[in-house]
């Protein structure tokens, strides 16, 4: 009676371990199309045997719960791929809007204005007392202004969105870790059986291939199934606790990061964040000094030329831009030249025919300039756009790249961790026939105990 009592035990044990397996499978099966999921498949093992003098008698199958199918390798391969697109391609996005600022080229930006106020010096050399000619080149002048001012307009507002987006990135990675600290303290509640803790884990990935996106990040396996996750070099998740990061302003330049109550400046590494900073520590500003450096030159080297002249009024020692003004928001005419066109200079003398000045204010579309490294002040600024293109052509090679790479090891741990519906339709033809065949156990084994019981 004893062996039969075993033996409904062990169909017992059948029944219940494939009625699990028959629902990890259908949950499989369920999810094959939602993004993120992971597989999973349950751990199904022998029971411990029971040992009798007679020896040991097996007790049937039992589970050691539901496991997921995760590859750590290409978790971390792929969020750090990740990581390279989102720093070049946030790079390649916020340069590309600078670029649209310049225009370039174009009859409406500050390169062609540059060659018109050329032109109009030498229309004022070919006529140098024509007073068409001189409000000709103060208007030019102005519109070389204008465009350095929009220029300068342009890029403050490109720092303002590029700071506002660093900001939002921030509170995003914020949010994201204290959800993943969440997960984690749920899967630490549900670990050793719980069946939805893949599940939740697969939430947790899912954030964790997001933050990946932000910044350079590592992912530390727990033995009780939670994560702790190193940003840069700092530790901002734990098991359940999570980090707070503030923004900062970097000395240097740019912005940065630290956790809330320390000094520990966090490394950005890569992502959307140390994008955003190479936008706002080194592409910005550089393009800000070379624009300024330009406008120092083109001041100087025109107030040089113009104090050296003799005004139709006898006037001398006249600058044409505000001599104060070297910066592309700051650049002006000078106050007489703002005044009348008739204070613009033309020659040496005031004599109605001395082109001296003009000509040499022409000249400057060829003449290098000694503040520009022997450039001339067309091609300096021919060199900010050039530089420009460069950049933005190699942030968008790069992106692209790692974009290649990033979706082939997306599709090759999707190809290790996805589900395949042929594979658990075939899992499942397997375990129904399992279940039936435990449920014929159960049938056999009542008719034998029946059989028992009628000899009594």
């Amino acid at each position: 009676m004893a062996g039969l009592v075993d033996l409904l035990s062990i169909a017992k044990s059948a029944i219940q371990t494939q009625q699990r397996a028959l629902n990890v499978t259908g949950h499989n099966i369920a999810n094959s199309s939602t993004p993120g999921y992971t597989r999973q498949t349950l751990d199904q093992t022998e029971a411990v045997p029971l040992r009798t003098p007679e020896g040991f008698i097996g007790r049937g199958v039992t589970d050691n719960g539901v496991l997921s199918r995760r590859d750590t390798y290409l978790d971390a391969a792929y969020r750090a791929e990740q990581g390279v697109f989102g720093q070049q391609d946030s790079l390649h996005s916020a340069i590309t809007q600078v670029q649209t600022l310049f225009n370039e080229p174009s009859d409406h930006a500050l390169g062609a204005a540059l060659d018109t106020l050329w032109s109009g010096f030498g229309d004022l050399a070919n006529d140098p007392s024509s007073g068409a000619a001189r409000v000709s080149v103060q208007q030019d002048a102005k519109q070389v202004i204008n465009q350095l001012h929009t220029l300068d307009q342009g890029l403050v507002g490109a720092t303002t969105n590029a700071t506002t987006q660093f900001h939002d990135t921030v509170d995003r990675v914020n949010v994201i870790l204290s959800q993943i600290a969440g997960l984690n303290a749920q899967i630490i509640g549900t670990h050793g059986g719980a069946d939805h803790a893949g599940d939740l884990a697969d939430q947790r990935g899912a954030l964790l291939d997001e933050l990946g996106t932000y910044a350079d990040i590592r992912v530390l396996d727990r033995t009780n199934g939670a994560v702790g996750v190193i940003v840069g070099d700092s530790l901002v998740v734990d098991n359940g606790v999570s980090q707070t990061l503030n923004v900062i302003t970097q000395p240097g330049g740019g912005l940065g990061m630290q956790i809330a109550g320390d000094t520990k400046v966090v490394s950005l590494g890569t992502g959307k964040l140390a994008g955003l900073n190479d936008v706002l520590g080194k592409a910005i500003p550089q393009l800000q000094t070379q624009l300024d450096t330009l406008v120092s030159s083109l001041v100087s080297t025109v107030n040089t030329i113009h104090r050296a002249g003799t005004t139709n009024g006898g006037a001398t020692n006249t600058d044409f831009f505000n001599p104060a003004g070297v910066t592309a928001a700051s650049i002006a005419l000078a106050a007489p030249i703002a005044a009348s066109p008739a204070n613009i200079v033309t020659g040496t003398t005031s004599a109605s025919g001395d082109n001296a000045i003009a000509l040499q204010l022409a000249a400057l579309r060829t003449t290098g300039v000694a503040g520009l490294g022997g450039s001339t002040l067309g091609d300096y600024y021919s060199g900010i756009v050039t530089g420009l293109g460069n950049t933005i052509a190699n942030a968008d090679q790069a992106a692209s790249a790692s974009q290649v790479i990033a979706s082939g090891l997306q599709a090759q741990r999707q190809s290790e961790t996805g589900v395949s519906t042929n594979e658990e339709m075939i899992a499942l033809i397997e375990q129904q026939q399992a279940f039936s065949a435990a449920a014929r156990i159960v049938t056999v084994a009542n008719t034998l105990m029946q059989t028992v019981l009628d000899m009594v």
